[in-house]
């Protein structure tokens, strides 16, 4: 849990703008990104499917998070 508690400044920073932002990042922190977008359980964070190659739009609205996903490279 130790990254999510070192990506509290950055979420609260997306949580606040109103603009486009693009994330590039590792991993575990677009896991950690995801999961406080989705509400997602932090037990289940370690779960949250991460593809190689893939854009994620996360979209928040009213009462969810909407999701796209974008391929970039097909093998």
């Amino acid at each position: 849990m130790d990254v999510k508690e070192r990506c509290h400044r950055i979420l609260m920073k997306l949580v606040g703008t109103r603009e486009s932002v693009l994330v590039v990042a590792h991993k575990v922190i677009l896991q950690v990104i995801m999961s406080y977008f989705l509400d997602i359980p932090a037990e289940q964070m370690p779960s949250i499917e991460v593809k190689e190659n893939t854009v994620y739009e996360l979209e928040p609205t009213a009462y969810c998070t909407k999701t796209k996903e974008c391929t970039l490279l097909n093998d």
